[in-house]
């Protein structure tokens, strides 16, 4: 009897201290509840979700570029958090940014260059040329022109005691050919004004452009700027891209451009030994932007 009492009392001492165990989880876990969570989802296509804060405790590995906690998000003490969206990304065309939220704040490091076609001064070059010069002469036969019969009347041929010789005589020149030719495209820095609505870098949302804010920084060829997105924005999508807006076309020509001093121009038989063939090219100057940016949003409640 005394055994089954001892083991009874065993069993409630057991059963107290895991209830106590219980109770130490839940407290646990509603701390860890408190304390940590996903912040704002990331404006990339996979739509993966980032933590709101970023703790870094280990020595001996410091946070960096090759550490995986460098993509996460972070957050400042007044409810603000920051996602990176783009970071020294090269854009030719369009890349995609994300979804947006109303008054979003967006901050793009910017810098630009711009690939211009190249074309040589109108130099001339020289070639040999040939032409014809036609001589007549007329040989007088005598002063006493022959009589003329009464009927019927004749009219009067003052020529008919001179005669007409004609040669052609071959010449040869020198003539000069105006000559452009396409050189290799230059490649030079894009000089960004505080007007931003001139730059060809839009921001794209439900297919209306806009410019990228304003200008708060300058170093060198760089520019940083700042745009909140108003509310009337996203009223046709809520996602956007950054795109580069293309120059109009233009046509040059290229190869025989005209003469220069030419001998023998304008003359019977002309022709000269050098090429003449042109054509129009359709060029087009070409720009690219290298661009980091990132989104600031407020935490919603309880973040």
């Amino acid at each position: 009897m005394k055994q089954f009492l001892g083991r009874t009392e065993n069993q409630k001492n057991r059963h107290k201290n895991n209830l106590a165990g219980v109770m130490v989880m839940m407290l646990l876990l509603f701390a860890c509840f408190q304390f940590s969570g996903c912040g704002r989802c990331s404006h990339s296509s996979d739509n993966s979700c980032h933590p709101k804060d970023s703790v870094h405790n280990s020595e001996d590995e410091p946070a960096g570029p090759n550490n995986d906690q460098s993509d996460i998000g972070s957050r400042d003490g007044n409810g603000q958090a920051i996602d990176t969206l783009l970071e020294n990304e090269l854009i030719t065309e369009s890349i995609p940014l994300g979804e947006l939220k109303p008054y979003d704040r967006l901050h793009f490091e910017i810098e630009g260059r711009e690939i211009v076609p190249q074309f040589t001064s109108i130099y001339q070059k020289s070639y040999s040329s040939q032409w014809e010069v036609h001589f007549c002469y007329h040989m007088d036969l005598g002063r006493n022109p022959p009589s003329y019969p009464s009927y019927p009347p004749f009219p009067p041929r003052p020529d008919y005691n001179k005669k007409e010789s004609c040669y052609s005589f071959p010449m040869k020149g020198t003539c000069k050919h105006k000559w452009r030719d396409r050189s290799t495209n230059k490649l030079r820095a894009i000089e960004i004004t505080d007007d931003l609505s001139r730059l060809r870098l839009k921001l794209e949302i439900g297919g209306k452009l806009y410019p990228l804010g304003k200008i708060v920084k300058r170093d060198k060829d760089t520019v940083l700027t700042s745009l909140t997105i108003a509310p009337e924005m996203l009223a046709l999508a809520t996602k956007a891209k950054l795109v580069v807006q293309k120059l109009t076309a233009q046509k040059v020509k290229t190869g025989f451009m005209g003469f220069g001093h030419c001998d023998g121009l304008g003359k019977k038989n002309f022709k000269t030994d050098g090429p003449m063939d042109s054509s129009m090219e359709t060029v087009t100057r070409l720009q690219e932007f290298i661009v980091s940016a990132s989104v600031e949003y407020e935490l919603d409640h309880g973040e």
